[in-house]
């Protein structure tokens, strides 16, 4: 069987979305059988770490990189490439099913917030979601959801069947694993890092709660020795937030580092005392289960699925006023003594979220589409 994925958001420094598009590509050879994939990517991603035996790659032209000409291409070329390349199943893991794709189709849909909370969302992915994320559910034969909480929005506000979404966990990357000393002391240097520091990842932007996050740590900063240190890219409406930590009067023990190459996480992860991840809503959150992969223990909030992805092994702090999670690192970190590591159980939850995991379901998910087409 022929499967396409609309994979054109590949391109550029990835996160979130991106990184479980990439995951999904990545492993889904080993886990297909004897499928062959057609990957759709913009022309500034590098495919050929993708390609192989059973792995085409449709380079898009260099005018669809821009947003609009991306959209236009998505829409208006690729359906029919995908067509005369044979694809029996096309899956936008992204959102989106290309308007004018008429054969089985799948759509992973990560939440719903640029129709509930269009406030912490680009108004440019207000204006496209909101028209797309009801068609590409229409067109779809199955959504598929990486979380209960999704599937639950899903069903409700875009009036999908439940009988018609599969929850299907997302994964993280193999090198999510506790690194020795040395690596740590490599990153410490590298990015100038204190003995110990309580990591936050992500971007930069309204959904994180960020600035929450940060007169929480001013709140119990006099009473722990650690710095916050900030990893990931300053995106959407971040001036705010890096204006709040500039001023802060902790500011010499706020560290953001910006963008975090994929490569150097584990050891940001491992040398860790403690990671937040304090979010206004995650539909899949997956910082905190990297974290507890490289045995790092993770406070997290209940927005949206966050509670559900990192399992019973995760604390839990509801969203609030930020003195609730300063109690919570003071509790965590307030002593002498180095932190305790995550325990083994936490370990082997996150550790048992992989990409082989995910894409094996998504390859039945295929089949099962495709069973529905005969």
């Amino acid at each position: 069987m022929r499967v396409a994925i609309d994979a054109m958001l590949l391109g550029g420094t990835h996160s979130g979305v991106e990184v479980a598009i990439e995951g999904l590509c990545a492993a889904l050879p080993e886990a297909g059988g004897s499928k062959h994939y057609l990957i759709a990517h913009r022309a500034a991603y590098d495919a050929s770490r993708l390609e192989g035996e059973r792995v085409d790659a449709l380079r898009a032209p260099g005018w669809a990189s821009s947003r609009p000409g991306r959209i236009v291409w998505e829409h208006m070329a690729l359906p029919g490439a995908a067509r005369r390349w044979g694809a029996r199943v096309l899956h936008g893991p992204g959102y989106v099913i290309p308007a004018r794709w008429k054969g089985p189709a799948v759509v992973t849909i990560y939440d719903v917030l640029a129709l509930t909370h269009p406030q912490w969302c680009k108004w440019t992915n207000v204006v496209h979601y909101r028209r797309m994320l009801w068609a590409s559910a229409r067109a779809a034969d199955l959504v598929v959801t990486p979380s209960h909480t999704v599937k639950a929005q899903v069903t409700d506000i875009l009036n999908v069947d439940a009988a018609n979404v599969r929850v299907v966990p997302l994964g993280i990357h193999g090198a999510m694993r506790p690194v020795d000393a040395e690596a740590v002391a490599r990153a410490r240097q590298t990015y100038g890092l204190p003995r110990r520091y309580i990591l936050w990842v992500g971007n930069i932007e309204p959904k994180k709660n960020v600035g929450a996050m940060v007169r929480a740590f001013e709140a119990a900063a006099s009473k722990i020795p650690h710095a916050l240190v900030l990893a990931g890219r300053p995106a959407w409406r971040a001036r705010r937030d890096l204006q709040m930590i500039a001023q802060s009067p902790f500011a010499s023990r706020i560290k953001a580092l910006g963008y975090v190459p994929a490569d150097v996480l584990p050891a940001l992860y491992t040398g860790a005392d403690l990671h937040v991840h304090w979010s206004l809503y995650e539909g899949a959150g997956l910082t905190p289960l990297e974290a507890m992969a490289c045995g790092t223990c993770s406070v997290v909030s209940d927005g949206g699925a966050l509670p559900e992805l990192a399992g019973q092994h995760a604390r839990v702090v509801p969203l609030g006023p930020p003195a609730n999670l300063a109690e919570a690192l003071v509790d965590a970190l307030g002593h002498a003594g180095p932190t305790a590591r995550c325990s083994d159980a936490a370990q082997a939850w996150a550790q048992d979220h992989t990409w082989a995991q995910h894409a094996g379901q998504m390859n039945a998910v295929y089949e099962e589409v495709a069973g529905l087409a005969t």
